[in-house]
C-alpha cells in the first residue's frame, strides 16, 4: 500500500499513519504525555488496530520523512449530531514545529492546525 498524502505544506506532509511510523509516534507520545505514562507494550497492541480501524483516523505530519507530529480522532455515533461525530483525542507536534513568535517556538502552529482539521475530513 502506497503513501496516501493528504496535505503537502512544504516541507511538511500530512498523511495517514502506517506501521513504520510506530517508533516515531511512540517517541512523541512518551515525550509529551503527562497524565498517564506511555507504556510501550500497550502502544504496540493499540497502534496497529488504530491504523486499520474504520472508526479511527490516525494522521502523521512529516518533515523530510521524519514524523514530527500526529493526530488521532475517533468516530462515535450520537443522537444529537444525527449520526457519526469525530472527536479529536490526541494532537502532538514536536516543539521545533510549533508557531514562531519573537524567536520563540510555542503551540502547535500550522502543522497542528492542519492535523486537527484533516482528522475530520
Amino acid at each position: 500500500m502506497g503513501e496516501h498524502v493528504i496535505e503537502d505544506l512544504m516541507p511538511f506532509v500530512i498523511r495517514s499513519a502506517v506501521q513504520a511510523d510506530a517508533n516515531a509516534v511512540f517517541g512523541l507520545l512518551a515525550q509529551f504525555v503527562v497524565s498517564y505514562p506511555a507504556e510501550r507494550a500497550a502502544f504496540d497492541r493499540t497502534f496497529p488496530e488504530l491504523i486499520l480501524s474504520d472508526s479511527a483516523n490516525l494522521l502523521v505530519a512529516t518533515d523530510n520523512d521524519k514524523v514530527v507530529g500526529y493526530a488521532l480522532a475517533l468516530r462515535m455515533m450520537t443522537l444529537y449530531a444525527n449520526g457519526d461525530l469525530w472527536n479529536l483525542q490526541e494532537l502532538i507536534v514536536a516543539p521545533e514545529c510549533g508557531t514562531r513568535r519573537g524567536g520563540e517556538i510555542s503551540g502547535w502552529g500550522t502543522v497542528g492546525a492542519v492535523l486537527a482539521v484533516r482528522c475530520y475530513i
